[in-house]
């Protein structure tokens, strides 16, 4: 096992006081879809819990029957992620929840020194009635506009308690801003947790990779607004164009997966991982059983895939 495949995927919560980030720590510790889930808070008063659900509670750790543990961030956070690593059964996927005030890329560096966990997305939540007049603030301001820069994509969360007119606005904000993360509207903090929990490592995975189920699950995920596409094409890909094409991709999808078979490997597959703007591609053990490329794209509904990518994927096209 490499040193990358055993390190612990990591994700960051960030945004700004009042956005919903303990809502959403609250849905990834009661629906972790089976995963050992740690999360890392600044204080779990707040966590709405079942107390059927906890096992243990110490004062700093709350155990959880579900296999997760919840934990608030001590004096260091340094010393919390060491703590957390050094685990006898180290959790599947640790969450860590920023303070409202800090900056989520930072936290997402500390927790990548020392080679202990690896990163899968930093998601930063908006609160979409409130977000003009905190950004204007003289004092908050430019902090709240650069947490949204640091976003891998971005939840504009509370849009059920502003017009359509109102939404409209602070998404043209965000582009005179100049935020390139692509961004999901949300109510509740409904953020899908694929999209902030990992897959399966690429050892352990399902060769079998079903485009459409993937898709399907994503309609179940509460998750509205959102469309998919599923591509498959028969014969291996040209990288230098698909490349090109999947440029025009990355920065605008919230998600991708895929099994892809390029022209100059033809014998292996290569898993392709996006997440808002971070991308993950790496070779998978060979597959004799399919020569098709599989990809699947999920986006705001209003999105449609580049057409030199669709051309790529003529098998199953949109």
């Amino acid at each position: 096992m490499t040193a990358r495949s055993s390190a612990i995927p990591l994700s960051v919560i960030g945004g700004f006081l009042g956005s919903g980030k303990t809502t959403l720590i609250n849905s990834l510790l009661q629906q972790n879809e089976g995963r050992r889930l740690a999360v890392l808070v600044n204080d779990f008063g707040d966590i709405n819990i079942d107390a059927e659900l906890i096992s243990a509670h110490d004062g700093q750790t709350l155990q959880l029957s579900n296999g997760c543990i919840c934990c608030t961030i001590g004096d260091s956070l340094t010393r919390s992620l060491m703590d957390m690593a050094a685990l006898e059964e180290p959790p599947d996927h640790l969450v860590i929840e920023a303070s409202g005030v800090s900056d989520p890329g930072r936290i997402a560096q500390i927790g990548l020194a020392g080679g202990a966990y690896r990163l899968q997305a930093v998601c930063v939540l908006a609160d979409a009635a409130n977000l003009l007049e905190h950004a204007q603030d003289r004092y908050v301001g430019d902090s709240v506009i650069h947490q949204l820069r640091r976003a891998d994509f971005l939840a504009l969360n509370k849009c059920d308690l502003v017009t359509e007119t109102e939404r409209q606005t602070v998404r043209q904000q965000l582009i005179s801003w100049g935020i390139k993360a692509p961004v999901m509207e949300t109510t509740q903090g409904q953020v899908p947790l694929s999209l902030l929990l990992s897959p399966q490592e690429a050892s352990d995975r399902d060769f079998s990779f079903d485009a459409a189920a993937e898709a399907r699950s994503w309609h179940s995920s509460h998750a509205e607004g959102l469309r998919s596409w599923s591509l498959s094409a028969s014969q291996p890909l040209d990288r230098t164009a698909f490349e090109k094409a999947f440029t025009q991709v990355q920065g605008r999808v919230l998600r991708a997966k895929g099994l892809l078979r390029f022209a100059d490997r033809p014998q292996n597959l290569e898993v392709l991982q996006l997440v808002g703007r971070r991308l993950d591609l790496t070779e998978s053990m060979p597959e004799a059983s399919s020569t098709n490329s599989r990809l699947v794209l999920i986006a705001p509904s209003d999105y449609e895939p580049p057409g030199a990518l669709v051309r790529l994927f003529a098998d199953c096209p949109p």
